[in-house]
């Protein structure tokens, strides 16, 4: 079975003992405390006999908040997906209705698609065990090898500016009635985390997440509402991009878009280059190639490039106080949820030594923009 995070108890030993209540002013804090849907193969596999007439075999996926499946059917391959039960209902609909418009308006894109139910609908309710009800939603399912997997040399940086821009141009102008939400890993909005600085472990490095809020309350966060704002994806990272085996140049695959939200466009960016600027690489140089092959397909404008490295910053902020808090909240899966947590704290302080307007400077020349 797939690792599950257990429901905190009233009280965890040391930094975790805390109640849920403490984190109210956290937007949509309990979908981050509650564990995923807990069902076994058998009960998969009755689901989707039951709600797509599909025969098929499953194996379980690691899920922080939802329970995945990869299916294995005589035709093809899919990935089954139960969301949480704090998940707002409304939040689920918007995620298919991304995917939907998608595959009407960018059908070339290498984005899962929603298989319908035998209802013909792109999702369906369904009870896991107890709980109350969950949606499960059939994707179909994506060949290729995680960027993760491949040496970091090799990582066709241009070539995945170059897709989000696509897929942000796609996205452009698309409205739902439910885009509107909260959601702790809109690092654009990262001031609304300042309290998870008590989760930092050292004092020093709260003295330069403490630091990090400071310059994005008076520097970055008033030129943010000027921004063009749309649905983005939100998680490029390196786990949810995949290129081919025999080709690392060749992307084939951007999946989960559990973390689409509304907004500033060049967001999309920001968090890509947050995966990338790490140990010893060059920050200008990971900014630069992205930021020109998504300026080749979704044309950048001078206010975005002046504030990509604050909110690459940013993105580096959020990883780091939403990954100690949940940390906090459920020890017994702490390596799992502090994966990314090292290379976070070595982006940001590569990030926080560079002249901001010297990065701006760089990536309007690598785009063709005047200085």
């Amino acid at each position: 079975m797939a690792t599950v995070e257990k429901t905190p108890a009233a009280s965890v030993a040391g930094a975790a003992r805390r109640k849920k209540e403490d984190w109210a002013a956290i937007p949509r804090g309990d979908l981050f405390m509650s564990p995923p849907p807990r069902l076994d193969e058998s009960e998969a596999e009755a689901l989707l006999a039951t709600h797509y007439g599909l025969s098929a075999k499953v194996s379980p996926l690691h899920s922080e908040r939802d329970a995945n499946f990869l299916v294995v059917a005589d035709d093809a391959k899919y990935i089954l997906k139960i969301s949480n039960d704090a998940e707002p209902g409304a939040r689920t609909v918007f995620n298919s209705a991304v995917l939907a418009h998608l595959a009407t308006h960018a059908p070339d894109l290498p984005v899962p698609k929603l298989v319908p139910t035998v209802d013909g609908e792109h999702q369906t309710s369904v009870r896991c065990g107890g709980s109350s009800h969950n949606i499960a939603r059939l994707l179909t399912y994506l060949d290729g090898v995680p960027l993760s997997a491949v040496a970091e040399e090799r990582h066709p940086l241009s070539g995945i500016g170059a897709r989000l821009g696509r897929l942000d141009k796609a996205l452009e102008g698309f409205q739902h009635p439910d885009m509107e939400f909260s959601l702790v890993w809109d690092s654009a909005r990262v001031d609304r985390l300042a309290d998870l600085i008590r989760c930092i472990p050292t004092p020093s490095q709260r003295l330069l997440i403490e630091r990090q809020f400071d310059r994005f309350a008076t520097v970055l966060k008033p030129k943010l509402a000027g921004l063009r704002r749309q649905v983005i994806h939100n998680d490029a990272n390196l786990n949810n991009v995949l290129v081919s085996p025999r080709n690392p140049d060749v992307i084939c695959g951007l999946f989960d878009f559990g973390d689409s939200v509304v907004a500033p466009a060049v967001n999309e960016l920001a968090v890509a280059c947050s995966y990338h600027i790490r140990g010893r690489r060059d920050p200008s140089a990971v900014l630069t190639a992205l930021a020109s092959g998504y300026h080749r397909c979704f044309p950048l404008r001078e206010e975005d490039i002046e504030v990509l490295p604050g909110l690459v910053i940013a993105r580096f902020m959020t990883t780091i106080l939403v990954t100690h808090w949940r940390a906090t909240l459920f020890p017994e899966n702490r390596a799992y949820i502090l994966r990314n947590n090292p290379a976070a704290w070595s982006g940001l302080r590569l990030l926080s030594e560079c002249d901001a307007g010297h990065l701006a400077d760089r990536v309007r020349s690598a785009c063709g923009m005047v200085a």
